[in-house]
């Protein structure tokens, strides 16, 4: 077998092709910039049997096999834990009641030992599953995770992964090859907007300790104690100076130019997926359900399985819960309407990588706007545009008199 995947748009990582070779002929190697990695194949031990083509879900795409679907707007009660988790706790909510039952969980871990390398990470206790909270806007590096997972499951653990929507079906499609029961394993994905480069974010760190002359010990992706939910602050914690608080590189993230390439033509759009579970952000929650709303964050929850279903009523005591019609998720949420354009400028972006230092690079295609002249220009904005909002509410409150 020559190559895996058709081409770099049709593959997504998972590592599913690597994991499956019953020779070990397939290796995950950075291929091309940006950090991403994809299966090689060694030609000497290959035998051409098929299989990592066979078990690729780009290369063989299985249509949804939900049993139910239903939709819930989710927020834990402890406010503890609210403030911990990214929206309203969903994560925590299933992952408590897997770990409770003696199970294991699976997820993304930002490893701040390591140069903030994101990788997924095995938690068989409540302490190891805290650090798995919280987005990681990069992608993932799976390891070995699945054959940890096939593991688990063959020796009758209940298994809970949550990753990204091609991360989940490529475990699927796995344990399926391998002919593991799938009973005790659940699969949570996320509404995704796309996985940003591993490179970049470790060229963003490096930048941002040459910046300001301190070493990063803590990263937080989206910060919430300061800033409500639904802002994008990332917090930055230095050894020696106050934290800072930006937005440079959620700028970068949301540029788009920014992802792996499968990203612009991903399959996972609409809500039909083979996980049993998909959380996310529910914006525009306050729109349906004013008096839901909380500004310390509320989940969005999709359940396609009757036993994830019974997890969830597991936790009733623990969680508010309102089921809700599929569109109040759907409408407000681009990528589960549509995938990610490639922009115009992504070749432009790539180039500029390559070729400018980092600090001009960060300057042409991003920005913080919570910087001291940007917050100053907003700040002269609004005190000019005042006088004419005093006027036109003064006109209003007349109109209507008369």
């Amino acid at each position: 077998m020559l190559t895996v995947y058709n081409s770099k748009d049709m593959c997504c990582g998972c590592t599913a092709c690597e994991t499956v070779c019953p020779k070990n002929a397939i290796t995950m190697q950075k291929i091309g910039g940006g950090g991403y990695k994809y299966p090689v194949i060694d030609q000497s031990i290959c035998v051409d049997c098929g299989l990592c083509r066979k078990t690729c879900r780009w290369v063989n795409p299985k249509s949804s096999t939900s049993e139910i679907k239903r939709f819930f707007a989710l927020k834990v009660k402890d406010v503890d834990v609210l403030n911990k988790s990214q929206s309203g706790g969903a994560f925590t909510v299933f992952s408590d009641a897997i770990l409770k039952n003696n199970g294991v969980v699976y997820g993304a871990y930002l490893d701040k030992e390591n140069d903030f390398t994101v990788y997924h990470k095995r938690a068989d206790n409540f302490e190891e599953r805290n650090l798995l909270r919280g987005s990681k806007y990069v992608q993932s590096d799976i390891r070995q995770t699945f054959r940890q997972v096939a593991e688990d499951l063959n020796s009758g653990k209940k298994v809970l992964f949550s990753g990204t929507p091609c991360q989940s079906d490529g475990l699927l499609s796995y344990i399926e090859a391998k002919h593991i029961s799938a009973e005790n394993l659940y699969t949570m994905d996320l509404i995704c907007h796309g996985v940003p480069s591993p490179d970049v974010f470790n060229d963003y760190l490096k930048y941002t300790e040459k910046k300001y002359g301190d070493k990063i010990t803590g990263f937080n992706f989206r910060e919430k104690k300061i800033n409500k939910w639904g802002t994008h602050i990332e917090e930055i914690k230095f050894q020696n100076r106050k934290n800072v608080y930006c937005d440079w590189y959620a700028n970068l993230f949301y540029n788009d130019a920014n992802l792996r390439p499968n990203c612009y033509n991903c399959q996972y759009i609409p809500t039909d997926r083979n996980t049993d579970i998909t959380i996310g952000d529910f914006w525009g929650v306050e729109n349906v359900l004013p008096d839901f709303y909380n500004p310390h964050g509320v989940s969005a929850v999709m359940v396609r399985s009757e036993k994830a279903l019974k997890l969830l009523e597991s936790q009733k005591e623990n969680i508010e819960l309102v089921e809700v019609k599929e569109k109040d998720i759907v409408s407000p949420q681009p990528r589960l309407n549509s995938c990610n354009k490639k922009p115009a400028d992504y070749d432009i972006f790539w180039n500029d990588y390559k070729n400018l230092d980092f600090e001009n690079f960060m300057h042409k295609h991003s920005f913080n706007q919570y910087s001291f002249s940007n917050c100053l220009k907003r700040k002269v904005i609004f005190i000019v545009k005042l006088p004419f909002r005093v006027l036109r509410k003064i006109y209003r409150i007349i109109r209507n008199i008369s």
